[in-house]
C-alpha cells in the first residue's frame, strides 16, 4: 500500500466525490490511469486559455506561479500576498485538513476587509458539477481561514460577439445556492480518507457515475472486473438509464435482452449483431438515388469553434469553416471532379 499524500487536490477529491473506487485507484493505483489523451488535452488547454483571459477582466493582479506540483511553495507564496493586501491574486492556493485548492481569482474589499471568489469556467453555463466544484473550493478557502464576501462563477457570455469582447464573460453569484453543498462536504470527504486509508478498493459496482459529465478514466479496469462482453448492452446507441435495467438483471450480451421496449434503431443495431448481418434498406437507398438530380455535388468540411471568438460577428464556439473537398459528378456514370481549400493562416477562413 501506498503512503498517503499529504494534500489532495480538489481535482482528486471531486473525482472521489464522484466515485470512492476511483480515488482509492488515483491514488494506490495509478498505473492503471491512461494517459491523457489528445482531445482530453484539447478540453484542458481550452480551461487554461479562457482562464488567461478571464484574468484580464481584472488586471493589475499578481498570478501565483509556482509549479504545480509544489503545493508548499504555492501555499507560502499565497500567504504573502494576503498579508499584503493584494487587490487581485490568481492561482491562490489554499489547504484545509487534507485537502488542497487553488482559486481562479480572488478579488480584495479594502471597505469590508474581505474577499470575492471567481471561479472561471470555459462553458456558456452554470452546471449543477460547477456548483459542487466551486462549492468544495470555497468551503477549503473558508475553513482555512479567508472571509469571502461572494463567491462568483464566470461562464462565457453566448450573446457577446467578437470584436466587441467587453460582455465576454457573465458573472453569476452563486453564493447563496452553495449553503446545502457546505453540509454535504465533511461526510463525503470522511468517506474518501476512510476509503483511501484501507488496504483494498471499495467494492464499488459500476453504474450511471461511471459515465457522469464525462467517462471516469477508469471506467475500462471495472468494466473489464465486471467482464463486460466487446460488445454488450453499453453499446445500444442512446439508451440513457435503461441500460442499467439490463445490467442489473445480468443481461449483459445482446442475445439475452428482450428488445420490445427499444426504439427502430436500437433493434435494427440488436437484430444486426445477434444475426451477423447487415442491415440495408434497399427500397428506401433505391428511392433516395431516384430523387436525386445530376449534377451530384458531394461536399466534406471542417469547422473550428474557438471559445475566444476571434472573427467579426462570431460568438464563443461558434463553428467557422477552414476547409472544403467536393467532388462533382456532371451525369450519371461520369468522371468525378475534386475541388478543395484549406485555409493556412489566422486570417478570417470565411473570407475567399
Amino acid at each position: 500500500m501506498k503512503p498517503l499524500p499529504k494534500l489532495l487536490s480538489k481535482t482528486k477529491i471531486m473525482r472521489g466525490f464522484r466515485c470512492l473506487k476511483a480515488i482509492y485507484l488515483t491514488i494506490h493505483r495509478p498505473e492503471l490511469e491512461p494517459a491523457v489523451g489528445p482531445e482530453q488535452q484539447a478540453v484542458f488547454d481550452i480551461g487554461n486559455k479562457v482562464g488567461e483571459v478571464a484574468r484580464t477582466y481584472f488586471p493589475g493582479g499578481v498570478l501565483v506561479d509556482n509549479k504545480p506540483w509544489d503545493f508548499g511553495g504555492s501555499l507560502k507564496r499565497t500567504r504573502e500576498l494576503l498579508k499584503e493586501g493584494t487587490e487581485f491574486i490568481y492561482e491562490a492556493a489554499f489547504d484545509y485538513k487534507g485537502c488542497y485548492a487553488r482559486a481562479d481569482i480572488l478579488k480584495y474589499s479594502k471597505a469590508t476587509n474581505r474577499w470575492t471568489l471567481y471561479e472561471v469556467k470555459s462553458s456558456t453555463k452554470v452546471k449543477s458539477e460547477h456548483l459542487e466544484d466551486v462549492g468544495l473550493q470555497a468551503w477549503i478557502i473558508a475553513n482555512s481561514g479567508i472571509q469571502l464576501e461572494k463567491i462568483c462563477v464566470l461562464h462565457l457570455n453566448p450573446e457577446c460577439r467578437f470584436p466587441d469582447l467587453k460582455n465576454l464573460f457573465v458573472e453569476v453569484d452563486v453564493t447563496d445556492r452553495l449553503r446545502e453543498n457546505y453540509r454535504e462536504i465533511t461526510p463525503k470527504l470522511n468517506a474518501i480518507f476512510g476509503a483511501i486509508r484501507n488496504p483494498a478498493p471499495p467494492e464499488t459496482d459500476i453504474g450511471p457515475h461511471c459515465s457522469l459529465n464525462r467517462a471516469c478514466e477508469f471506467k475500462s479496469v471495472c468494466f473489464a472486473e465486471r467482464n463486460i462482453p466487446e460488445v454488450s448492452i453499453f453499446d445500444i446507441p442512446r439508451l440513457g438509464d435503461k441500460v442499467w435495467d439490463f445490467y442489473r438483471k445480468g443481461q449483459l450480451e445482446l442475445k439475452d435482452i428482450d428488445t420490445s421496449d427499444l426504439n427502430v434503431v436500437q433493434k435494427r443495431m440488436v437484430e444486426a449483431h445477434v444475426s451477423g448481418k447487415a442491415f440495408v434498406d434497399k427500397k428506401a437507398v433505391k428511392n433516395a438515388i431516384k430523387s436525386w438530380e445530376y449534377p451530384l455535388v458531394y461536399l466534406d468540411f471542417e469547422t473550428i469553434n474557438p471559445p475566444i471568438p476571434c472573427y467579426p460577428g462570431c460568438a464563443p464556439y461558434q463553428q467557422v469553416p477552414f476547409q472544403f473537398s467536393v467532388h462533382i459528378q456532371e451525369v450519371p456514370g461520369g468522371e468525378l471532379e475534386h475541388k478543395e481549400f484549406l485555409h493556412d493562416s489566422a486570417s478570417d477562413p470565411r473570407e475567399l
